[in-house]
């Protein structure tokens, strides 16, 4: 068995919350490996002694360990342990579920027990990892104001349908107060020094629409330009190529 230099022996290690599934899994995907690998009987048997070294390095109980080595061989001479034989006269159904430690394993067990008394049906739960990421976010969210690599839209008080789209790569709020400065020579300061309405109202970055976030620069002008081809926004003087502000370089 060949293995890399930077191979570290660290695996799932057995007082993880996971399911004990996983663990049963990652034993027989070693042992499967090593079987398939080896050449002969004995380099097996070699490999298996190692495994089992490197399964108890991360944790795991020598009788758990011998317990999956003993399933491994029965399903090598085709005879599966009755957990492992499928009941033909019962509907089988798959099931996904979080796993939430000892809760998820409860709940399985009631409503496998309720499902095969009532409706004679079989489950088979598969389990899925539970992150965090997945009830609430791990970082804080950027304000509107420090927001950069964005697409926004300006749209006008008094018609709604003269807008502008533009980009920025800076903070959001730095590009906004160039349009709204009174010496500001972009299409959107030059509309609002000649739209009554929007001259009267102090305008500020609550009206600019954040419509798409990039995570590059390219990707942020691309963007750009696709959205003013699509929407064809009546503010852009510099258009000079259908929709476009700039030529995409398509490869």
């Amino acid at each position: 068995m060949f293995r890399k230099k930077t191979d570290t022996n660290v695996l799932l290690n057995f007082s993880a919350v996971a399911p004990i599934k996983w663990k049963e899994g990652l034993v027989f995907c070693m042992l499967h490996r090593a079987w398939k690998v080896c050449n002969s009987t004995a380099i097996f048997s070699k490999e298996v002694c190692r495994l089992e070294k490197m399964f108890s390095d991360n944790g795991y109980p020598a009788a758990f360990f011998k317990k999956i080595c003993e399933k491994f061989h029965k399903r090598l001479l085709d005879q599966p342990s009755d957990s492992d034989k499928d009941d033909n006269d019962v509907h089988t159904c798959l099931l996904v579920l979080p796993f939430i430690h000892n809760i998820s394993k409860t709940f399985e067990k009631k409503l496998r027990s309720i499902l095969l008394k009532k409706f004679d049906v079989k489950i088979k739960v598969v389990y899925k990892s539970c992150k965090l990421s997945s009830f609430f976010s791990l970082k804080d969210k950027t304000p509107l104001p420090l927001l950069s690599k964005v697409v926004y839209k300006f749209s006008c008080l008094r018609d709604v349908n003269l807008t502008y789209i533009g980009e920025t790569t800076r903070p959001l709020q730095i590009r906004v107060d160039e349009h709204l400065s009174k010496k500001s020579t972009t299409a959107v300061g030059k509309h609002i020094k000649g739209c009554d309405v929007c001259k009267k109202h102090s305008l500020t970055l609550k009206d600019f629409e954040v419509i798409k976030r990039c995570s590059t620069n390219g990707e942020t002008r691309i963007h750009e330009a696709l959205l003013i081809r699509k929407e064809s926004p009546l503010m852009n003087k510099q258009l000079h190529l259908s929709g476009a502000s700039f030529i995409l370089s398509v490869y």
